[in-house]
């Protein structure tokens, strides 16, 4: 009877867990729609939508200029980031051996855990001057500039996507090609490549999700102008930007329409969310309904399936120039931080005492992030492991509950970190009290970075052998005692890996931590006190452009935090593989 209530409760706490994912999302999108409504009504719906001034000293509030520049930014950067990052993972999946792939993946993981800030920095510090030096405005800011960044910082989404996509596809389909007579390159992108289209399309529409809530880089390199963009070469403000400039300041009516725009993008990452699973659930359908005929293909030498020998070639060629291009733009920019930021280091400046007014240090970011990484693990991974836990041991996957609860997971996910850091910022800040705080940034860090934690630790739980826990019911031993000495354990590697990278999110963050915790320069004494973050201190240093040089300073040191953070995730997905497991 004992045994039996243990059970109970303990499956309670994890069900409490999971439904917290729900929670988050629900609370998160009435306390937008009923901050943001009432502000969009007083302005006027369509005047709010389709107006085309933004001058909130006149109560101008119209955001058609900067849903546009959104719009045409996403689209020139999906353009440029899926194009090059589904050629780029083609090459790494087909056309590289073992070895060299796994050295470009862990350079592709390297670029995915690069800041959003370093990216800004490097567009404002190299292609801001190239581009005003080449274009007859002399300005280099722009749609341009945005679009090449963000088609960057994209990229790492839509190669690893697109890798494992490649992976997963049933390698019969290359060798019936192959057969009948089709060549190595008609196999993979007339058969291979089709077959993955679903795998392919995520990557895509992920990517783009991204770009579309990407806010510290844009607000560096677009200009930040509220009008309409003429040019590749003009001053643009978008949908994030907007609010990230001016929320600071904001009050009344001017605070209310910077939530409504909120709530405007937060509708269209939600459209982008649901569009992806609707696309899945029929790519789903039509893969159970319908089978890859090869001989459709490649056997009846219909010239719409054959590729020409000059038509392989080229594509080939293609796929090792985006390779090179995403290797040279990884490099590029690692190289010219380091060159540009070494100097500038010494023992004072990254450990010295601060005092204000004082010199430059970046101990006191240091301190608050270190302080924001401490609190937010020690809150999202219990929760995070716990919902894994009851999705993995305690439902089943064609239940209601369970695809709500992954429906909230997914959403959650896709949700803009500015969008988050509007909710921290109006809700732990302002409704309860915490004002700007380490404990208000780390909360709303916890509810961003729970889908990492989650997703890790459910996929390392299922890659435990059944037959373990079976073995483990077979000696009379109970389900919790089973997951705690058994699955757990067995699971370590990739929990492990999804707390390092949900600390790499942590680290590369600047948003929601300007939003929550602040800018106050001082040393913390405590989780309620304000302060800085390392990424956050970078972007005024950047920004300031009084401090050029401690931003390079400050950028070496964030690199070298996140390469830090890579080998660490590397060992953790070697000490899972000893263990047998796959992460």
């Amino acid at each position: 009877m004992e045994k039996s209530l243990k059970e109970k409760c303990m499956k309670l706490l994890y069900a409490s867990s999971a439904f917290l994912g729900i929670a988050v999302v629900v609370v998160i999108t009435i306390f937008l729609l009923s901050m943001g409504l009432p502000s969009m009504f007083e302005i006027g719906f369509f005047k709010f939508l389709f107006g085309t001034k933004w001058n909130p000293v006149n109560n101008e509030f119209g955001i058609l200029p900067m849903i546009v520049n959104t719009i045409i930014v996403t689209a020139f950067s999906g353009l440029i980031g899926v194009t090059i990052g589904r050629f780029t993972a083609i090459f790494i999946c087909y056309f590289v051996r073992p070895k060299l792939k796994k050295i470009l993946m862990q350079l592709v993981q390297l670029l995915a855990g690069i800041p959003s800030v370093l990216f800004g920095f490097f567009g404002v510090q190299v292609l801001v001057p190239l581009f005003s030096a080449l274009s007859s405005s002399g300005v280099g800011y722009g749609v341009m500039t945005s679009s090449i960044i963000l088609g960057i910082m994209i990229l790492p989404t839509v190669i690893s996507i697109s890798v494992t996509s490649l992976e997963n596809a049933d390698p019969l389909h290359i060798e019936g090609a192959l057969a009948l007579g089709a060549s190595r390159e008609q196999s993979i992108f007339k058969v291979a490549v089709p077959s993955a289209k679903t795998g392919l399309m995520s990557a895509a529409i992920l990517g783009i999700g991204r770009a579309v809530g990407e806010t510290m880089a844009i607000v560096m390199v677009s200009g930040n102008i509220p009008d309409f963009a003429t040019s590749f070469f003009q001053g643009i403000r978008t949908l994030t930007g907007n609010i990230v400039l001016e929320m600071s300041y904001a009050e009344g009516l001017h605070e209310g329409a910077l939530v409504a725009t909120g709530v405007v993008l937060f509708v269209m990452i939600l459209c982008v969310t649901v569009g992806l699973n609707v696309y899945k659930t029929k790519s789903g359908k039509i893969k159970k309904g319908k089978s890859i005929v090869i001989d459709k293909c490649v056997g009846t030498g219909n010239p719409q399936y054959v590729l020409s020998r000059s038509k392989e070639k080229a594509m080939k060629g293609f796929s090792l120039g985006c390779t090179s291009m995403t290797m040279i733009s990884l490099v590029g920019i690692v190289l010219f931080i380091l060159v540009m930021g070494v100097p500038h280091l010494s023992f004072d400046f990254v450990f010295g005492s601060f005092e204000y007014g004082g010199a430059i240090t970046l101990l006191p970011s240091i301190v608050t992030t270190l302080m924001l990484i401490g609190l937010t693990v020690l809150m999202s991974v219990p929760i995070g492991v716990m919902t894994a836990i009851f999705l993995c041991e305690y439902t089943k996957n064609d239940s209601k509950f369970v695809k709500i609860v992954r429906m909230s997971i997914e959403t959650l996910a896709g949700i803009p970190s500015i969008i988050f850091g509007l909710f921290g910022m109006m809700f732990f800040c302002e409704l309860i009290g915490m004002g700007y705080s380490i404990m208000a940034g780390a909360l709303t860090l916890t509810l961003m970075n729970l889908p990492t934690i989650i997703r890790t630790t459910e996929q390392a739980i299922l890659e435990v052998p059944q037959s373990l826990r079976e073995a483990s019911y077979a000696l009379g031993v109970g389900k919790t005692t089973t997951i705690f000495r058994i699955v757990l354990p067995s699971a370590m590697g990739g929990i492990l890996n999804g707390v390092i990278l949900s600390i790499g999110r942590i680290v590369s963050e600047s948003a929601v931590v300007l939003f929550t915790v602040g800018s106050t320069k001082s040393m913390p004494t405590s989780p309620m006190s304000s302060g800085i973050s390392l990424a956050v201190y970078m972007y005024i240093l950047a920004g300031e452009g009084l401090h050029v040089n401690e931003a390079y300073g400050a950028a070496v040191v964030l690199l070298a935090i996140v390469f830090i953070i890579n080998l660490a995730s590397n060992f953790t997905k070697k000490f899972a593989q000893r263990k047998n497991i796959k992460i």
